[in-house]
């Protein structure tokens, strides 16, 4: 039976038979079935031929060079090897990170090195060992036998290894030798009479003196250069002064006499800055207050230590030669102590010499070692990038703490601060922020200093959109940008980092105001993403603008370098806004300091001046108050009788009570009259009161009344009556009037 015949019997219902149907059927069945059959051959026929070009594809040659795979064990054959080629070919795309744009994509030189011979390989290697030990013998590759046997190669390799020791130790003799012979130099002895740093303690000791003694040397020989430089800058200011005297001396007027020198510049631009006096109510002139001749505020760089110096080099000279500012090394750690000594000395064979003074010629000094001085006056705040392997950088956390302080202190204070590169990724992450990885957007290499002073290798990686009402604009462009735009004209820039600033977790005193975007000039195997964000700055409080990119690497004469080395002006100008409104604060401080002294210093005159007025109050009212008059009264003994009298009055009366009574009520009568007139009053009309309130004050007058007195009264009265008043007088005085 005919597979045809199989096919109509499928298509039959259970109780029918081929014979049961008509013509007309069987003829539309037979054309249904050849047409499927025909399209199945053209599908099979579609599929072996894609077969055929993807493995010429693959192999890179022309597709009619392959056999048309007729049966299906060719075709097996055929997909199999596609397999095994395009496995091959995601290899060499991970490897080489390329993207295949063409058939010819180099997958048979691939195929053709892996399956190259182990016997070449083999031969490669013994003939590397052979020209390696004639190069360490000095003489001919041919002149060594060929290593053919393993035991030869092993004797090869075993007599490179020795000759590898041996000058190995030679290069270190002789290493050793040259410290000694450099030390001996600098001290101005016999090398003989160093010991031989056999030991690498000693090496590194002797070392460690040469640099000593250089850098001492050096210093000696700038002192040298300076004294002389003065000695002939004082003879030529001596010839001027003597040649201008000689003009004066015969009335030849000099148009010299009227140039402004270092002197008196510094000097009349004083009297510019000053603010004049000031009048106060009384018509009293206060102190004036000046501000200095303008210099420009020290521009403080955090340490960094990677890279033995040359970071930090790259820091200050940079930023030294597009801004022309001084700069200053803060937040270092205890291995810095000779940082000083690596920026001057270690200038990789740029430009720079240290004894020049502040003439922008070619860079401002660098200041030496300084700590963080909380009390000094500060501009600009710059942190710089890290290393990107931080196992290099051993104090890595004393310099992130030391920068976390330094970051606090300028936020408190209101100090601008710039974060460059990853140190504006810390200072993100400081105030919240997070961080993010990003793709494409670090180059190979960072960009480097060239022997004339250029910076070199600043790749162009992506665009910026940058936010027209930011301080970044204004930065950049100044007064060019257009306020009504959202964003400036994309500039291009560099970009080294591989993680950036998340813009979805954003601290609530910043703004993200630059973005990346694409540019024309990006490398090929290079494709940075979009709207990764790339500058950060904050919306009020301290100006800190962080930004991702390195505009320090850029030349004037780049692409959009003017407008990134303005980042730099404009921040250093902010750290002078800065100091100068420090040192207006520090003015007014001290002149309230000196208006208050002098204020208590005036009062404290006024108190003085009234002291001898009160004094002769005080002594007016000793002599006119009732006091002295009293004791004068007493002394006098005017006022005795008509005490005595008014006593013997009441001597029949024993209870001294009566007699306090009547004292009192002849007190109270006199009472009423004023001071004048009690001065005037006969002595018997005085207050009474106030003398019984006098008497144990004068104590001792009324006992030298009691002695001698008495002896009057006792030779008038009867003796009995005599010593009954002094009995009762006696009692009196002594208890009972003291209540």
């Amino acid at each position: 039976m005919s597979y045809s015949t199989k096919a109509k019997k499928k298509r039959l219902p259970k109780n029918d038979s081929i014979k049961d149907w008509d013509t007309e059927t069987l003829v539309s069945f037979d054309g249904v079935y050849s047409q499927g059959m025909s399209s199945h051959q053209a599908r099979s026929a579609e599929l072996r031929q894609r077969v055929r070009k993807r493995l010429a594809e693959l192999r890179g040659v022309d597709p009619n060079s392959i056999p048309y795979p007729r049966s299906n064990i060719d075709l097996t054959e055929y997909e199999k090897e596609i397999q095994y080629l395009e496995g091959k070919l995601l290899f060499c795309q991970a490897n080489s990170a390329k993207q295949v744009h063409y058939p010819h994509s180099g997958i048979l030189e691939h195929i053709n090195l892996e399956e190259k011979s182990h016997q070449a390989r083999s031969a490669e290697l013994r003939q590397q060992v052979r020209n390696r030990l004639a190069e360490l013998k000095n003489v001919d590759p041919s002149s060594i036998p060929y290593p053919r046997s393993n035991i030869k190669l092993t004797e090869y390799e075993n007599e490179i290894q020795y000759l590898e020791e041996n000058s190995h130790q030679a290069r270190s003799a002789e290493l050793r030798q040259q410290v000694r012979n450099r030390l001996a130099e600098l001290k101005g002895v016999d090398p003989n009479s160093i010991p031989y740093p056999r030991s690498n303690i000693k090496l590194t000791e002797y070392e460690n003196k040469i640099l000593r003694l250089e850098i001492e040397e050096r210093g000696c020989q700038e002192r040298l250069q300076l004294e002389k430089l003065e000695k002939k800058l004082k003879e030529l200011e001596d010839q001027e002064k003597n040649s201008f005297n000689n003009l004066k001396k015969y009335s030849i007027v000099d148009n010299r006499a009227y140039r402004f020198s270092d002197d008196n510049k510094e000097q009349n631009q004083n009297i510019i800055d000053n603010l004049g006096t000031v009048g106060s109510d009384n018509n009293k002139i206060k102190l004036s207050r000046r501000i200095p001749a303008k210099f420009d505020a020290i521009v403080d760089i955090s340490y960094r230590e990677d890279k033995e110096g040359k970071s930090a080099f790259w820091d200050h000279y940079t930023f030294q030669r597009i801004t022309h500012y001084p700069t200053r090394v803060v937040g270092t750690t205890n291995d810095a102590k000779l940082l000083k000594d690596v920026i001057y000395d270690i200038t990789y064979g740029l430009p720079i010499s240290p004894t020049d003074s502040y003439n922008f010629k070619p860079t401002p000094p660098i200041l030496k070692l300084y700590p963080y001085p909380s009390n000094d006056l500060h501009g600009l705040l710059l942190i710089p990038g890290s290393h990107s392997n931080i196992s290099e950088c051993p104090n890595y956390e004393v310099r992130k703490r030391n920068e976390e302080k330094l970051i606090n202190d300028a936020w408190n204070r209101g100090r601008p601060v710039l974060g460059i590169c990853d140190g504006a990724l810390e200072i993100w992450k400081l105030f919240g922020g997070k961080e993010v990885k990003v793709h494409h957007h670090s180059w190979e290499m960072m960009p480097y200093l060239t022997k004339n002073g250029r910076v070199g290798h600043n790749v162009t990686m992506h665009g910026l959109r940058i936010h027209s009402s930011s301080m970044l604009a204004d930065a950049m462009y100044g007064k060019t940008i257009n306020k009504n735009s959202t964003f400036v004209t994309p500039p291009v820039t560099n970009s080294v980092h591989t993680t950036a600033m998340c813009s979805s977790i954003i601290p609530s005193n910043m703004k993200i105001v630059a973005r990346s975007s694409q540019c024309d000039k990006k490398p090929i195997n290079r494709e940075p993403e979009d709207n990764v964000t790339e500058a950060v700055e904050t919306c009020y409080g301290a100006p800190m603008l962080l930004i991702q990119w390195h505009p320090e690497a850029f030349n004037s004469d780049d692409r959009d370098g003017k407008y990134h080395q303005n980042i730099l002006i404009y921040m250093a100008k902010a750290g002078d806004t800065y100091y100068w409104k420090q040192k207006m604060h520090l003015e007014l401080k001290n002149e309230f300091r000196l208006e208050n002294k002098f204020s208590r210093l005036s009062s404290f005159n006024i108190l003085k001046s009234d002291i001898p007025s009160l004094e002769q109050k005080i002594n007016e009212y000793d002599n006119k108050s009732d006091m002295p008059s009293y004791k004068q009264k007493i002394n006098d003994k005017t006022d005795i009788p008509s005490l005595k009298q008014k006593i013997s009055e009441n001597d029949n009366k024993s209870d001294m009570l009566n007699l306090k009574q009547k004292l009192t009520n002849e007190g109270k009568k006199y009472q009423s009259t004023t001071e004048e007139q009690a001065e005037h009053q006969t002595s018997s009309q005085f207050s009474l009161n106030q003398a019984v309130n006098f008497v144990p004050v004068f104590s001792h007058v009324y006992s030298y009344y009691d002695t001698s007195k008495m002896n009057e009264i006792a030779k008038k009265n009867d003796a009995e009556k005599t010593k009954q008043i002094n009995s009762t007088f006696r009692k009196a005085h002594s208890g009972k009037w003291d209540e």
